[in-house]
């Protein structure tokens, strides 16, 4: 045991003579971590050896393991030291390389969506059919126009005129910035229709300029309607006008309406816009008529002066159920005033108002 003492302080001490070595070095300080590390070493080989002449065996054993940690530390220290002087990498150093963060994965890119350009009447035929979003690049005079069931069409005018044939529609169809001119209907839906900022030239004396039927659903969003014949023809479905204008110039000699609603559970919703009817034609003409079945509601809008014809100057017919919460009337409109709101006259205009 002596001898392995003997060789274990000779150790320390030749790391004892070397450090005048590193202190003439600016990377070792005049208290270097080095020189901790082995005055550690050696008090505990002292301590070892003390506990051996006092036959502490407990005393030894603990001395070993305090010997051994601190010899570690005192061989990594210098040998780190050595490293950073002559820049190499320290084998004591549990410097693992920190793990790159896994690369983020690949989100794949949506495909671009196709917008397909419009200049002939095949060509708009053949969009109605395939379905997709389009740009329409001149005027054209269609043939034929349907779009059908399960077909999604999306449709910019781009200011240019569609005409010649009536919209047709059972699928989807979104049409907007353009006009639509037919003699006859102007769009015929059984389907989804959404029309935005559209001119429609439309109707005669057999056919309303727009017509929404049977479980369709119309949204109208400034659109302006001159119709040669009735207004809008909604037989079905639920219509919503939010804005634009209805205007009826029918030549006919027979009752118009610039909104006719008939079939039972038919439902249309009035948020704004302006109605009229020519004073320089027959005037068997009133602004909405309700069948029996149907709901209209009238949130805002602005209806003009009822005929003066006998029979139509109520303003308003038919036995359905006509709720009006807003809106300006050149009418008396109380009849179907909401509850808890009222018609206020000013002038000759009734506006209907929270009460």
């Amino acid at each position: 045991m002596k001898k392995i003492l003997a060789v274990l302080l000779s150790l320390v001490m030749a790391f004892t003579f070397m450090m005048p070595a590193f202190a003439a070095d600016d990377v070792v300080a005049e208290e270097s971590s080095v020189t901790d590390s082995i005055g550690g070493v050696i008090d505990s080989a002292e301590d070892i050896r003390d506990s051996f002449e006092n036959k502490d065996v407990e005393g030894v054993v603990n001395g070993l393991y305090t010997f051994a940690e601190s010899l570690f530390n005192a061989i990594h220290d210098l040998i780190h030291t050595l490293s950073e002087m002559f820049d190499f990498g320290c084998p004591f150093c549990d410097e693992k390389a920190e793990p790159e963060a896994p690369e983020a994965p690949e989100v794949p890119e949506e495909p671009e969506e196709t917008v397909n350009t419009i200049t002939n009447k095949c060509e708009l035929s053949g969009a109605a059919i395939a379905g997709g979003d389009y740009v329409v690049a001149e005027d054209i005079e269609a043939e034929s126009f349907l779009v059908e069931q399960d077909v999604k069409v999306n449709m910019d005018l781009q200011g240019n005129k569609v005409s010649g044939s009536s919209l047709l529609v059972a699928g989807e169809l979104a049409i907007g910035n353009g006009t639509v001119e037919v003699d006859g209907c102007g769009i015929d839906n059984i389907g989804n229709a959404v029309l935005s900022d559209i001119d429609m030239n439309a109707g005669n004396n057999g056919n309303y300029a727009a017509i929404s039927r049977t479980g369709s659903y119309t949204e109208y969003n400034n659109v302006d309607i001159v119709s040669a014949g009735g207004g809008l023809g909604v037989v079905g479905g639920k219509t919503v006008f939010n804005s634009g204008s209805v205007a009826v110039n029918s030549t006919s000699t027979s009752d118009r309406y610039v909104i006719y609603v008939a079939g039972v559970g038919t439902e249309l919703e009035i948020n704004g816009g302006t109605f009229s009817f020519s004073k320089e034609y027959n005037q068997k003409r009133a602004y909405i008529y309700a069948a029996p079945g149907t709901v209209v509601v009238v949130n805002g809008g602005n209806f003009g002066p009822a005929s003066s014809r006998e029979g139509y100057t109520a303003g308003i017919l038919g036995t359905g159920a006509v709720i009006i919460k807003g809106g300006t009337f050149g009418f008396n409109p109380s009849a179907w005033v909401a509850a808890g709101y009222v018609a206020v006259k000013d002038g000759s205009v009734w506006t209907v108002v929270e009460a």
